[in-house]
């Protein structure tokens, strides 16, 4: 799968887990939203698996447009992810979007809400919206029209103008809302925030909450930087804090209560290799052999394998006969053969998939004739299956006592972080897949917890599962019960599209990713498990 690369870790952090303590970039096309946007995880969110968070969703000034990919760091000039990028921590869930033209449409803020609600761990009756300028104009349009979905429960504005909705005011009268304006801005007038707060108080029956409007004296448009660093004297964060929404009074987080063994978390770093090839920026798949790397690129390629040295050297390639890259997602091996993995299905619309086997002793040859396993999924009904039910999309693949293991990259909207695994005969033939396991790796942003390649480790006694940010590995199992065992959770920090991986021993994993539009990625990575 394309274009889901962000940025990649390198340092080494400490080993007791903690939240997110930066912004992590999440670019535009890489999710259903139309903008990227920054997200920042609070302390304890990749530890407190069963815990939820209150969410804080920013929205920017004009000044910080931006096409959500190059000019995203814009995002960072004020508020919220400007204190984030200045290592303060927060107890929120932070999300600080960037629209291309300055303004956000409600539907984009309300969109952004349910992707939200859908994506990540967040506390449903905590859920407040701030912005600045343009983005406090943003958060009141949103509030003027979907303000009966009851999804917010508290509001800062800051420099914004809501003029326009003074006539609507008592529809959202019972959310808790603080304005705050400079007296003197010549660019948004204060009466933009004086007057709604006006309005909202003298709604009949009164507000639950009344209105609260703070005008700064001597002050111009920038009254957002004295109020989030709270040197004017107000914290703004701890009152939001206060404010729960009714509508989500009784709810109850719902998960999976599957979760295997025992679960270690922990946050590791990885060492740059080498740049990769430039035949292989879109690798989906790794094998390390006879101390070469050997790799594939996914749709949209030809039907090559690539051996490559630690130095990102091509030694040669090998066209495969009797195949097409329709997908290829990831490359496994036994003593005597490779088997290529061609069972993408990012649509969820695919009802058939194959293996190719290519035998080792035929390597030296620069055309290998390979030998097909076809099969099916039987427990996808509809073509294509709902967004509910759209887990039947596959990048990864481990060979094991005669059989292939195939897991599912989770597509779900709600997504549900479930990873289920599929078994298939190792050798040419038609089959169906038999439904073997399922586990719950994690709900938050989808592809962090979505998985996009898998290794066995030599000794077969480690299951290593990949995602853009996460390495799951899983060890103490008996035979292929892998998702029985214990698992070692490792946060590499940031997201990057990481594709391929591949065990060299029992502690050191290689990790390939794809290039993202040249901004960044196309790399090799090694990883030590013990250090």
């Amino acid at each position: 799968m394309k274009h889901l690369m962000l940025s990649f870790c390198l340092a080494l952090i400490s080993l007791v887990s903690k939240g997110q303590s930066s912004n992590t970039p999440v670019y535009k096309g890489t999710t259903s939203l139309d903008m990227g946007f920054y997200q920042y995880l609070p302390d304890g969110y990749n530890t407190e698996l069963n815990k939820t968070f209150p969410v804080l969703i920013f929205l920017h000034g004009i000044d910080e447009k931006g096409n959500g990919t190059t000019e995203l760091s814009r995002v960072e000039k004020h508020g919220p992810p400007k204190l984030i990028s200045q290592n303060q921590d927060f107890p929120f869930i932070v999300i600080s979007p960037q629209n291309v033209g300055g303004f956000f449409s409600p539907e984009q803020t309300r969109n952004l809400i349910k992707y939200v609600k859908d994506n990540y761990r967040a506390d449903l009756s905590k859920i407040y919206l701030t912005g600045i300028s343009a983005g406090a104009m943003s958060v009141w349009n949103y509030l003027g029209k979907y303000s009966s979905d009851n999804d917010v429960a508290a509001v800062v504005t800051i420099a914004g103008n809501a003029n326009s909705l003074r006539d609507e005011a008592c529809k959202f009268k019972n959310i808790p809302i603080w304005t705050f304006h400079g007296e003197d801005d010549n660019i948004v007038n204060v009466g933009g925030s004086v007057n709604i707060v006006n309005a909202i108080n003298n709604c009949e029956p009164k507000p639950k909450v009344p209105a609260k409007s703070t005008v700064y004296p001597n002050t111009g448009h920038d009254s957002w930087t004295k109020t989030f660093n709270k040197s004017a004297g107000y914290d703004i964060f701890s009152w939001l804090l206060k404010y729960s929404n009714p509508a989500y009074s009784n709810w109850k987080t719902k998960q999976s209560s599957r979760t295997s063994g025992t679960r270690t978390i922990v946050n590791k770093g990885c060492e740059l290799v080498t740049p990769l090839p430039k035949a292989l920026l879109e690798i989906s798949g790794i094998e390390v052999y006879n101390n070469y790397f050997w790799g594939h690129n996914d749709s949209g390629n030809r039907p090559y394998i690539f051996k490559f040295d630690s130095a990102g050297k091509i030694i040669s390639l090998h066209k495969i006969l009797n195949a097409a890259n329709y997908d290829w997602e990831d490359i496994t091996q036994d003593k005597d053969h490779f088997y290529i993995a061609d069972i993408g299905n990012n649509t969820n619309s695919r009802k058939d998939f194959q293996i190719y086997i290519i035998n080792k002793d035929d390597l030296n040859n620069e055309r290998i004739s390979a030998s097909k396993i076809n099969f099916t999924i039987p427990d996808q009904k509809t073509f294509p299956a709902t967004e509910q039910e759209s887990n039947f999309d596959f990048e990864s693949a481990v060979f094991l006592n005669d059989s292939i293991y195939i897991f599912s990259k989770n597509r779900t909207n709600p997504f549900n972080g479930e990873c289920v695994s599929y078994q298939i005969p190792a050798k040419a033939g038609t089959y169906e897949a038999v439904k073997k396991d399922s586990i719950y790796l994690g709900k938050g942003n989808m592809i962090q917890f979505w998985v996009t390649a898998a290794a066995l480790s030599p000794s077969n006694k480690k299951l290593a599962l990949l995602s853009s940010d996460k390495l799951w590995i899983f060890q103490n199992f008996k035979g292929s019960d892998f998702f029985q065992g214990d698992i070692i959770q490792i946060n590499l920090s940031t997201i990057t599209q990481k594709e391929a991986i591949s065990f060299a021993d029992e502690e050191t994993i290689y990790i390939g990713d794809e290039n993202f539009r040249n901004i960044n990625g196309g790399n090799l990575y090694v990883l030590k498990l013990t250090e």
